[in-house]
């Protein structure tokens, strides 16, 4: 009898459960909600060619030529608010035809966003500013901001540089800042 009702069970578990072998499909850009998250800095790129280290190898990566001075990790608040990626920022400046860089950390407000799918937008005082843009599988979030919001260089005014032939010019490009997410 005990046999019996063991089969009895199998044949009622096998012909009752569902057997769909198909995986589960989730956009993560649906699921993802940026809020709590931190990531950090990976790449600051700019537009024109510097030698900030003085090795006379230029670059367009801040990071590559020695710069230290950025937000190396951006955190997003609950309630939708972040601290800008440029609040700590780099300004340029020639003196006696060597190029140099100093460290801007103004007061700095912060910055509201609003994540629109993939897209996160960037705001102040109800003022859009820029927007971030996230990798399908989140991991990876790219900002291009505009010259007027980079703070060291348009805020301040201090954007000169020298470029490859020894000229001095005023940057008055944007900047692209990659970052990773860690958490």
């Amino acid at each position: 009898m005990k046999k019996l009702a063991a089969l009895f069970i199998l044949s009622f578990t096998l012909f009752t459960c569902e057997n769909d072998d198909t995986p589960i499909q989730v956009d993560p850009l649906e699921e993802f909600l940026i809020e709590g998250k931190t990531y950090e800095l990976t790449n600051y790129s700019i537009e024109n060619s510097v030698d900030l280290n003085g090795d006379n190898l230029f670059s367009t990566d801040l990071l590559e030529e020695g710069a230290d001075c950025f937000v190396n990790e951006l955190f997003f608040d609950n309630d939708n608010v972040f601290w800008s990626p440029t609040r700590r920022t780099i300004a340029f400046t020639v003196s006696n035809g060597t190029q140099n860089n100093y460290c801007v950390e103004p007061d700095g407000a912060m910055l509201t966003y609003q994540q629109e799918e993939n897209i996160i937008n960037i705001s102040f005082n109800n003022q859009f500013y820029y927007s971030a843009q996230l990798t399908e599988d989140s991991s990876v979030l790219t900002f291009i901001i505009p010259f007027e919001y980079l703070l060291g260089f348009g805020f301040f005014g201090d954007n000169d540089f020298l470029n490859q032939g020894g000229v001095v010019e005023e940057y008055t490009g944007s900047a692209t800042l990659i970052y990773n997410l860690i958490e």
